[in-house]
């Protein structure tokens, strides 16, 4: 009894199991390739407009903040022994907004000025977590400048309504 090895081609190329397994191979690392290239256009396919909107929006608040900064100069707050506890309040938060809005600037400006259009794709994949985590800081430093307007003004209403009762009392006028 001959013993015949099955499988193996007698004149010792890949047998046809062994052929299509490599082609199977190159199709699935084909598919992948494929796969994935697809996924990172459909993730940034508005990339270009997405960061156009974000440098935008920088633009914007740069020029909210500026506006911020004069009006609150004007306002003579540190003048005013009532207020004057939020005049370094108010100042540091107009810092911290304007150098927060600046950062971002600069970075956006760092990695996407001056980009092929298929880095900035690339680059928008990989970055968009830190450039979402840098709007929610302009986010948290526009709240905190918020915050601080409202206690000026919360303080001005009372300091306004208080004196408003006094003139009403000394006219005899009832208060409403």
């Amino acid at each position: 009894m001959d013993h015949v090895t099955i499988g193996v081609c007698p004149d010792g190329g890949d047998s046809p199991l062994s052929w299509a397994g490599n082609l199977a191979g190159l199709l699935t690392f084909a598919l992948g390739i494929l796969v994935t290239l697809t996924a990172l256009l459909a993730a940034t396919r508005n990339a270009e407009k997405e960061i156009e909107a974000k440098r935008t929006l920088l633009k914007q608040t740069s020029l909210h903040v500026n506006r911020i900064d004069k009006s609150m100069k004007n306002l003579l707050i540190d003048a005013d022994p009532d207020y004057g506890d939020l005049q370094p309040i108010i100042d540091s938060a107009i810092e911290a907004y304007g150098s927060a809005v600046k950062e971002m600037h600069d970075y956006m400006e760092d990695h996407f000025q001056n980009s092929k259009p298929i880095w900035i794709h690339i680059k928008w994949w990989f970055m968009e977590k830190e450039i979402a985590a840098g709007f929610a800081n302009l986010q948290s430093c526009s709240e905190h400048l918020t915050a601080a307007q409202l206690t000026l003004v919360q303080r001005r209403v009372i300091k306004h309504t208080s004196e408003l009762h006094l003139i009403q009392s000394k006219l005899g006028i009832k208060a409403l």
